[in-house]
């Protein structure tokens, strides 16, 4: 097995030519091997390209998982921004496996959570920061409603639910 580590300096091409010498034989090598390799510049992405929550009732949960997934840093620790009127924007972030990423943790789960106290519909950001207050973006949407229009998808995927709590209000 012959294992190559690439760890680049900057954001270009690379190439290079490697002997390979079996048995310790230097006179001659057995094989020239042709590596090649393109630097970037360490980023964050993300699995998606927004988060849209799912439409729920009022005084409901509303939860949506998306991965930020790492480009090239050893270890960072994630950092980030909430829109500024959380009153307005009432969304918060669960991380469920911690907030660092790196070599051994390439994607990390967030899980984005909002609770709507009165009928709303938003599109807001999270704003993400490496070490170096680079900024990633990632648009989120959210709708909390008690019209059975706009909730329908909702009422359909819990309707043994809401079955179980009549029978049980009396």
């Amino acid at each position: 097995i012959v294992r190559f580590m690439f760890l680049p300096a900057e954001d270009t091409h690379y190439s290079t030519v490697v002997p390979l010498y079996l048995d310790n034989k230097r006179d001659k090598p057995y094989l020239l091997l042709t590596l090649q390799g393109n630097g970037i510049y360490p980023h964050i992405s993300f699995d998606r390209q927004e988060c849209v929550m799912p439409i729920v009732p009022l005084h409901i949960t509303s939860k949506c998982t998306f991965n930020v997934v790492n480009t090239g840093y050893d270890n960072l620790e994630l950092r980030w921004r909430l829109p500024v009127d959380t009153q307005r924007v009432p969304i918060q972030l669960k991380f469920p496996e911690g907030q660092t990423i790196g070599i051994a943790k390439e994607r990390l789960p967030i899980e984005v959570c909002f609770v709507g106290r009165q009928p709303m519909s938003f599109q807001s950001k999270i704003d993400f920061y490496d070490a170096d207050d680079n900024k990633f973006t990632l648009p989120v949407i959210g709708t909390a409603d008690n019209s059975l229009l706009t909730n329908f998808s909702f009422c359909q995927a819990h309707e043994k639910n809401q079955a179980a709590t009549m029978l049980a209000a009396g």
